[in-house]
């Protein structure tokens, strides 16, 4: 291992002046072999573990610090200098900075949370137990420290990897403050361009670059680039690209710098002299990471930070013959650009490359200011490039020959259509959106101007034609001849302004005006859209003056329904509103009756805003419920209900009841399902060889401790071995229609028969459906599904035949299934599951239920949506469980984390519970540290105290129980002999002989008396 330190791990140098140094706290060169190091132990136990200087492992010459681990909660202890003390060490130093080196023969495994103290206070712990890389190999670590407590005067720094056995070395510990290895190039200049690079031989810089205010930035890149350098400053950054591969990022687009300390403008322009060869374009890629953008339900995915940030506090501007395009691996990727403007010359695109199934879009517009986007708008090939307009602020699209294919939707704020028209129509170029771009207007948002829009026109918001002045809007398409429709939803408000009789508003649309009465949640409402006339007293109207406001080729509606629109008058003159049909047009008229007004305008058309949802209704009282012993099963099985929990015994031995986790599992849940040890890969890790052991451990436990069992999962993209599918997509093994068919056959049949009778229901398909449902917006009963080696080869009816088998296999079994996305009733992910549930059961597939996962963060809830959703089921016939229930803390360190979880996990469990078809709610996991997800997302904290979460859903629980308190045992007494036997729950749902949970019992007897009892079953 190599013993320097350097500021800038880069291929590219460049000379400049740093904001700070990082302060090396033990590099061990000056320590002797043999030197120890003091341990400590934070729960103020005597220490096992010595720390000794050794010879590195992997370079004999170097001296590091060897650590093996011989208790739990043993750190190694630096001392740092007073001048450190307290809250003055993270007021200079954010970052934790240190070489490790894990013994390959360790016993402690990979598997391991990393902790830092200073003093006592805890300053950093890994959220659970996280893989830490390789052993054998030295790696770098960077960790981020918390703000020690004030009044802090502690200087020993403590930290290390919480295990017993862990054999562990750590060199080079370092503190780094945020930004002391930023530089600013001296000469206002930072070339990396290398006219020799090539497809295998990129530039690569990770410079840290500060650009003071005032100051301007000229970056000179390669024809092949990658750019990871961090930024901050508020100066001007010029970017000259020297061809089309100029990465925004690390190779593939797997990580983008951070700017976000970044906001000044930033200039792109194309350098073609920078390059020794004709590129394809001149710009930026931008790279995506892991971020996935969710074009359905694109204000969700905003607010949950579901795009790459990069742009986010700049302003952009690109210049003639620049581009911006995309790498991005998933499917659809959001690039949120604080303005962006752009040149005639310039260009949009979205992926770099011709992929089908690649969706690209720019949200632009947070900043509030006005913009132009003179330049053209297209993607490459087949993939999709889509504008998201948001923020306050007017922006204006001019091109002529764009195709927004990936749509242009107006979240706030105001689009300007302002292409030329006459040049479209004589020309039959593509105009502002293009031939397949859809405009959507949303609630907040408003549509203008006076080119021409291609494709529908969805409204949910405003649309008022002309710009300053009044003028016409154009639905149609030149290009292709196709008609444009106007789709106006219960929302919608359409405005013209009538200022002469040449001079008003005017909408052409080349297609049918058509009603939807579907709100922007995709529920049905009554509420018409409003049409509304706005004229002042400066007109210069006459009397009987008509006004053609609309032109259509029909007026139509979702449910062939008659609607008119809802007219909101001005406060001048008398009006009298007309629709016309006549040789395939439709028109709307307003026509002046009288200069006097009539008082028509008095009456304010008000638009009522949808119904977004809340936990009011639901929200739980559980300050009795801390000093509760009644446990949460007891409850559970009063109200004839599970409460279940998702097990792994890898991470803890169910056979020790003394373990504190299993022991919660046993005392507190009435249902088990194992979190992996069920799945294809791990019954099934090669064709035809099945392995049980995981598993049946699990099953033995259950039936120990008389645990309902789920199954998890038969049917599944994900954690599919490989000897099916290489990913869970590809079909790389060629297997035939019938050949896969006959795979999912025999895994049923054998994992099925296997835990035939033990295990009482199954999650049959799992998350079958693609994350983009933006089809259900057009079609309502629609849904789209997720690719996957299963449905390429098969076909959608890999669903019902995994049913059918299941069914076979095991018909008392109860057969599910499962889906994320889909827990609140409006979103498209839950309308496109009913959707599919509807029709699998119209198929007359042998599906008893749905399972929504539920894995949320705290904001997330929507209580009553969840009812709704759950309670439309029931008209199916189908029950609905909520089965891998997590909601993380939006931010652990403020100070109502906890209180705010609780309240919408007691929310969201007492919403489930309280619907008839609800029978069970599952947690995916037992404590914050056995979850798969971040930001302490369960009951139980990392030391197995019940949290305020875990009292809510407590409350939730007894809620449910109290419900059902009343209900006696109610006899009939028998008068002759018993002639069949029924088992109901408390919903009046019928139940096989082996329910668990609060059973009725019906003895029907020959002489017609019944016989009720109530019985309580484990």
């Amino acid at each position: 291992m190599k013993k320097t330190m350097s500021a800038m791990m880069s291929a590219i140098l460049c000379s400049g002046a740093a904001l700070a140094a990082p302060f090396t706290v033990q590099d061990f060169e000056g320590c002797e072999i043999g030197a120890t190091f003091p341990m400590w132990n934070n729960f103020g136990d005597g220490v096992q573990t010595t720390a000794t200087v050794v010879a590195d492992p992997k370079n004999s010459s170097n001296k590091v610090l060897h650590i093996p681990n011989k208790g739990w909660n043993e750190f190694v202890e630096f001392t740092l200098p007073e001048s450190l003390g307290g809250v003055a060490l993270t007021s200079q130093y954010e970052y934790l900075i240190f070489d490790v080196y894990f013994d390959p023969a360790t016993e402690g495994g990979q598997w391991l949370q990393f902790k830092a103290f200073y003093g006592d206070d805890q300053l950093y712990a890994d959220d659970g137990y996280p893989a830490q890389g390789d052993p054998g190999s030295w790696m770098k670590k960077t960790y981020t420290l918390q703000v020690p407590a004030d009044g802090s005067n502690a200087v020993k720094l403590r930290f290390g990897y919480n295990n017993d056995k862990t054999d562990y070395y750590i060199d080079n510990v370092i503190l780094k403050g945020r930004y002391d290895d930023y530089i600013t190039p001296d000469d206002g200049k930072l070339d990396i361009c290398n006219p020799a690079s090539t497809s295998n031989s990129y530039t690569e810089c990770s410079t840290p670059l500060n650009i003071p205010q005032g100051t301007t930035l000229d970056v000179y890149t390669s024809r092949y680039t990658y750019w990871t350098s961090p930024i901050i400053g508020e100066g001007t950054l010029n970017i000259h690209s020297a061809g089309e591969r100029c990465y925004l990022g690390s190779a593939k687009g797997a990580a983008y710098p951070d700017w976000s300390g970044y906001t000044g403008d930033i200039h792109v322009y194309a350098y073609p002299e920078g390059c020794n060869a004709t590129c394809g374009f001149y710009g930026l890629i931008m790279a995506a990471g892991s971020k996935k953008f969710y074009s359905d339900n694109m204000q969700e995915s905003i607010n949950k930070r579901d795009f790459t940030p990069i742009f986010e506090n700049n302003c952009v501007t690109l210049h003639d013959g620049a581009t911006i395009a995309s790498e991005n691996k998933s499917p659809a990727a959001g690039y949120r650009i604080g303005t962006l403007v752009t040149e005639k010359g310039s260009r949009i695109q979205g992926y770099y490359k011709s992929k089908s199934d690649s969706r690209t879009y720019y949200i632009v517009g947070c900043s509030g200011k006005d913009s132009r986007l003179e330049g053209e708008i297209s993607p490459t090939g087949s993939s999709k490039v889509g504008i998201v307009k948001e923020g306050d602020g007017t922006y204006a699209i001019t091109g002529n020959t764009n195709d927004i294919s990936g749509g242009l939707a107006i979240l706030k704020g105001t689009v300007l259509i302002l292409n030329d028209i006459d040049a479209a129509r004589s020309g039959k170029l593509s105009g502002a959106t293009g031939s397949s771009a859809n405009v959507t207007v949303y609630p907040a948002g408003t549509l203008s101007g006076t080119g021409n829009i291609g494709g529908l026109t969805d409204v949910y918001g405003t649309v008022q034609p002309g710009t300053e002045k009044p003028g016409t809007l154009t639905l149609a398409d030149f290009k292709a001849g196709a008609k444009a429709d106007l789709r106006v939803r219960p929302t919608a408000r359409l405005r013209f302004r009538v200022n002469s009789a040449t001079e008003f508003d005017r909408l052409d649309i080349s297609g049918a005006l058509n009603y939807y009465n579907k709100t922007l949640g995709l529920l049905d409402s009554d509420q018409l859209p409003v049409l509304e006339i706005a004229a002042d007293d400066t007109n210069t109207i006459q009397e009987g003056d008509k006004f053609t406001l609309i032109t259509a080729t029909g007026k139509k509606s979702l449910n062939e329904k008659e609607w008119q629109f809802r007219v909101q008058y001005p406060k001048v003159c008398t009006w009298k509103v007309e629709e016309a049909e006549a040789d395939g047009v439709y028109t709307l008229t307003a026509t002046v009756t009288s200069l006097k007004y009539s008082g028509q305008g008095d009456q304010t058309i008000v638009i009522k805003p949808e119904d977004t949802g809340d936990n009011s209704e639901y929200i739980v009282d559980y300050s009795t419920d801390v000093n509760d012993p009644v446990t949460l099963k007891e409850y559970a099985v009063k109200a004839g209900k599970r409460i279940g929990v998702a097990v792994s015994n890898w991470r803890y031995d169910l056979s020790d009841a003394n373990n504190p986790k299993v022991k919660a599992i046993a005392d507190q849940f009435n249902s088990i399902v194992a979190e992996n040890q069920m799945k294809f890969d791990a019954t099934e890790p090669s064709q035809g060889y099945f392995n049980y052991g995981d598993a049946d451990a699990i099953m033995n436990f259950a039936e120990a401790t008389g645990m309902y069992v789920r199954g998890h999962a038969f049917a599944w993209h994900s954690q599919c071995p490989d000897w099916v599918s290489s990913n869970g997509y590809k079909n790389n093994h060629n297997w035939t229609r019938d050949q896969l068919i006959a795979i999912l056959y025999n895994h049923i049949e054998n994992v099925g028969a296997h835990f035939k009778g033990k295990v009482k229901e199954w999650d049959v398909v799992n998350e079958m459906l693609d994350d983009d449902q933006s089809v259900v917006r057009d079609n309502p009963d629609s849904y789209k599904l997720r690719e996957s080696v299963w449905q390429t080869v098969i076909g959608e009816e890999y669903m019902k035949l995994a049913l059918e088998k299941a069914h076979e296999v095991d018909p008392d079994a109860k057969l599910f299934i499962n889906e994320y996305g889909s827990e609140f009733m409006g979103d498209p992910k839950s309308e496109a599951l009913f959707n599919l549930a509807k029709k699998l059961k119209e198929s007359g597939a042998p599906l008893h239920g749905v399972g929504l996962q539920c894995h949320l963060t705290v904001g997330e809830v929507k209580a009553d949506k969840l009812a709704d959703n759950i309670r439309r089921y029931r008209d199916l016939g189908l029950e609905v469980i909520i089965t891998e229930l997590d909601i993380a803390q939006l931010d652990p360190t403020a100070p109502d984390a906890a209180s705010r979880q609780a309240e919408e996990y007691g929310a969201l469990v007492n919403a489930a519970l309280s619907q008839s078809n609800c029978p069970a709610v599952t947690l995916w996991g037992i404590s914050d540290p056995d979850s798969w997800r971040a930001n302490k997302p369960l009951l139980y904290d990392d030391a197995m105290n019940p949290k305020e979460a875990f009292h809510a859903v407590h409350a939730a629980v007894r809620l449910q129980a109290e419900k059902v308190s009343g209900i006696e045992t109610i006899e009939t007494p028998a008068a002759s002999e018993i002639v069949r036997t029924e088992y109901y729950n408390i919903q009046g749902m019928r139940v096989t002989e082996s329910a668990t949970g609060l059973v009725i019992k019906c003895e029907y007897h020959s002489d017609g008396t019944v016989t009720r009892a109530k019985e309580y079953r484990y």
